[in-house]
C-alpha cells in the first residue's frame, strides 16, 4: 500500500542516522506462528522486535495484544525500516564508487 510522503505534510525533517551498521546486526528469520496449526506456512521477518528495539527503537511498537503476561506483544513497524535499508544501499554504493576510484587510480 501507499502512503503519504509529500514533503508538504512532513515538519522536523532530517537525515536518518541509522544506516548499514543497524541492518548488518538484524537477523532476518523464517518462522512459524505459536498459534499457527499448520506447520507448512512459514512466516518471514527481519528479526524480533526486540533486536530491532535495541538497534532502532523508533521502529517499535506495543501492537496492543495482551502477552498474557501483563504486558504487550511487540510489533516492528516495517516499511518504516525500508528508509534505513535505502540509506544502508546508498552507503555501500559510496563505498563502491570509493573503491573504484582506488582501483582506478592503481592502473
Amino acid at each position: 500500500g501507499s502512503y503519504t510522503s509529500d514533503l508538504r505534510a512532513k515538519k522536523n525533517v532530517a537525515p536518518i542516522h541509522y544506516g548499514l551498521a543497524e541492518i548488518l546486526q538484524l537477523d532476518p528469520m523464517s518462522f512459524n506462528w505459536n498459534h499457527d496449526d499448520d506447520s507448512e506456512v512459514k512466516s518471514f521477518s527481519l528479526g524480533s522486535a526486540q533486536k530491532v528495539q535495541e538497534l532502532m527503537p523508533e521502529m517499535v511498537r506495543d501492537d496492543g495484544l495482551d502477552d498474557g503476561e501483563g504486558g504487550q506483544f511487540k510489533a516492528v513497524y516495517e516499511k518504516e525500516v525500508i528508509a534505513v535499508m535505502v540509506k544502508a544501499i546508498q552507503e555501500l554504493a559510496a563505498e563502491v564508487e570509493t573503491l573504484k576510484a582506488a582501483l582506478n587510480q592503481t592502473n
